[in-house]
């Protein structure tokens, strides 16, 4: 490979941590969900694709160091590590997305007028606790948090362009996305 490609793949990295930040940080409180897959699941996929990146790129180091004739073995070793990262990655993100799915997939509740709808998630920390997370889609990647409950259906009451759960108005219209 050549030079190009290396920063290529370097500039694809750079954005790709990026994501992971907006992923793991959450700025302005949004989630990050694509293809209805909550960050439990991108968390690790992203992981893995950028280890693959920069597997890539020291690589191509390692193969462009060992055509001039000189010493590779460190870069050689980092790609394969980070490849070898990167299947272990894979491997998460599969397995939590094939034993998960209630914490990896968004579910749809629609409203009694079909016109809107929330998503619902679960959620455990490491104690076992558990909860269920609502969500109004705000955009194609974005998910703006709601509220959480112990029950897979609480009692919401629809309003037009509003829901009011637990004596909270949220409203749901302007970008966020219709349930149609």
């Amino acid at each position: 490979m050549k030079r190009k490609t290396e920063a290529f793949l370097l500039l694809l990295s750079a954005a790709l941590i990026y994501l992971l930040c907006v992923v793991v940080f959450r700025p302005r409180g949004r989630y990050f969900v694509f293809c209805s897959l909550t960050e439990y699941y991108w968390l690790p996929a992203l992981g893995a694709l950028l280890c693959i990146l920069i597997g890539g790129a020291a690589l191509s180091r390692h193969s462009r160091r060992k055509q001039a004739g000189k010493s590779a073995k460190p870069s050689g070793f980092a790609a394969w590590l980070l490849i070898l990262l990167a299947a272990v990655q894979a491997g998460v993100a599969v397995y939590r997305l094939r034993f998960s799915p209630e914490e990896s997939r968004l579910r749809k509740i629609p409203g009694p007028d079909g016109q809107h709808c929330i998503y619902r998630y679960s959620r455990s920390d490491l104690l076992g606790n558990s909860c269920y997370v609502f969500l109004a889609k705000r955009g194609m990647f974005f998910g703006e948090y709601l509220f959480d409950f112990d029950k897979e259906l609480p009692q919401i009451e629809w309003n037009d362009d509003f829901l009011t759960f637990g004596g909270t108005t949220y409203h749901l219209a302007g970008d966020v996305i219709n349930c149609s």
